[in-house]
């Protein structure tokens, strides 16, 4: 009898572009792809759980997921924080070729909402200023100098995400095919 499958997706286009590729290799690996509402040996669920309601959403499919087959495995995956902005950046360039200027016009809503988005995170994790706050110094050089490097190489494989789409594959592959063997 042939493994099966489940997918659940939560989040942007990116995630259910990561779903589709993992589900094509399970599919690959002889599995059964079935509903999410099905029970299945497999449960996997990709999600950017950024917000406190996405978080709350997503810890409710696991439970589901749970109850449907409590011998399941359960993989959870999703990258928080830059997915969401990277595949709407490459959504944007791949259209501006076919549509032109309307795209551009159109981007506008993605800074609208990437704004709102940091000036959110920013409320949530400093707040209002504190007076106390004042004297803190600065970063260091060595500081800026890290952080630098984080920033330089989100930027490099948000545009060029292929050496570590290449380094995750032998994963996947080893994963679903140690799923196979556990059961």
């Amino acid at each position: 009898m042939r493994k099966k499958v489940a997918f659940y997706t939560l989040g942007c286009k990116l995630n259910f572009s990561e779903t589709s590729t993992i589900a094509r290799q399970f599919v690959q690996e002889g599995f059964d792809r079935v509903d999410f509402t099905d029970e299945a040996d497999i449960y996997v669920i990709n999600t950017c759980s950024v917000t406190e309601n996405a978080d709350k959403r997503f810890k409710t499919i696991v439970k589901q997921a749970q109850n449907k087959n409590p011998h399941a495995f359960i993989a959870a995956v999703g990258l928080p924080g830059t997915a969401g902005f990277v595949a709407e950046l490459h959504v944007m360039i791949g259209s501006f070729k076919h549509w032109g200027w309307i795209v551009l016009v159109l981007s506008f809503g993605v800074i609208i909402s990437a704004t709102y988005a940091v000036r959110t995170i920013k409320q949530l994790f400093t707040g209002p200023s504190n007076a106390s706050m004042k004297n803190i110094e600065d970063l260091k050089t060595i500081e800026v100098l890290a952080a630098a490097v984080l920033v330089s190489m989100i930027l490099v494989f948000g545009f060029y995400p292929a050496p570590l789409l290449d380094l995750i594959t032998p994963t996947i592959t080893n994963f679903v095919s140690a799923t196979q063997l556990a059961h």
